[in-house]
């Protein structure tokens, strides 16, 4: 009896054990597929692609800076482009409208004292008839922009406040300024050495017309453009003309200009020195090589 009972309690826990061992083994089987499961779920594999896409590698970062710098070149191409283009314009700016100077249409006007009050040789009051369109300079020259021609031809400064109308500048001074400015800008110079008008062939010419270059307003193109322009109260201004007093009564109708050699040459507009100059007819004379501190000049052009 008791040997059957000992038996029944060994069966017992040798069933038991048996089960035991099976459960875990069973256990272990289970679980590894989730584990293998888990390697190759499709789902987390894509999202370990997606997350390697973004890292970028050396090729990628090669190409990126490469397309970088392309743009950038590219960039800086078209700013250079139209830098350039700027400058273009500007240049044809200059010399199509001229800076500075405004445009006088050709046309007829009285000529000399329209008033009455003036000095004998403003008189006879004339018409006047300018065949051809010109510019010339709302200010007179200023100290600034003589100063350029001075140091860059007289190799010395010329004093005085650069905004203020250059004074102190002789007849031929202003001539060889508007010789040297024309040459800056690649155009024909307007006089000889000796003050004579010169076309854009370099040949004589007593006719503004055929003047390419810049100059000094003729005494009809001065008075022409008289309310177009601004006038400094203080100075006289040169004119190209050689001066005679009687010039009015035999001036031609037609372009005026005197080229008859005299002692003298023209200055226009008065100055404060004298109040009773302050006219627009006002005539006046100088030396061509004398300098005054009341004397100044502005340029013009024939429009070609």
């Amino acid at each position: 009896m008791e040997i059957a009972i000992f038996l029944v309690i060994l069966l017992f826990v040798i069933v038991s054990g048996l089960s035991k061992i099976f459960s875990t083994e069973k256990t272990t089987i289970s679980e590894e597929p989730k584990a293998s499961q888990a390697k190759e779920d499709p789902s987390e594999e894509k999202e370990t692609v997606s997350l390697n896409n973004e890292i970028p590698t050396l090729e990628n970062i090669d190409t990126d800076f490469e397309s970088i710098a392309i743009e950038e070149i590219k960039e800086e191409q078209q700013s250079t482009f139209d830098i350039e283009n700027e400058k273009t314009n500007f240049i044809q700016a200059r010399v199509e409208k001229l800076p500075g100077m405004v445009a006088v249409e050709k046309n007829s006007f009285q000529m000399g004292d329209t008033l009455g009050d003036g000095r004998d040789n403003e008189k006879p009051s004339h018409t006047v008839t300018i065949t051809y369109d010109y510019y010339i300079a709302s200010y007179e020259v200023s100290f600034e922009e003589y100063g350029r021609y001075a140091e860059d031809v007289l190799k010395t400064k010329h004093k005085g406040f650069r905004e203020n109308s250059v004074v102190n500048v002789s007849w031929y001074e202003a001539i060889d300024y508007c010789n040297w400015l024309s040459k800056r800008e690649k155009l024909s110079k307007a006089y000889s050495a000796s003050g004579n008008f010169l076309d854009k062939n370099g040949r004589k010419t007593t006719d503004p017309s055929e003047v390419e270059g810049y100059r000094l307003p003729t005494e009809a193109e001065w008075e022409s453009a008289k309310s177009i322009i601004s006038k400094n109260t203080d100075i006289w201004e040169w004119c190209s003309d050689w001066y005679s007093e009687s010039y009015y009564e035999k001036s031609p109708q037609i372009n005026p200009y005197n080229s008859s050699q005299e002692a003298f040459r023209v200055k226009r507009g008065g100055s404060l020195a004298n109040n009773t100059n302050i006219r627009v007819s006002c005539r006046s004379y100088d030396y061509p090589k004398h300098r005054r501190e009341d004397v100044g000049f502005r340029i013009a052009r024939t429009k070609t």
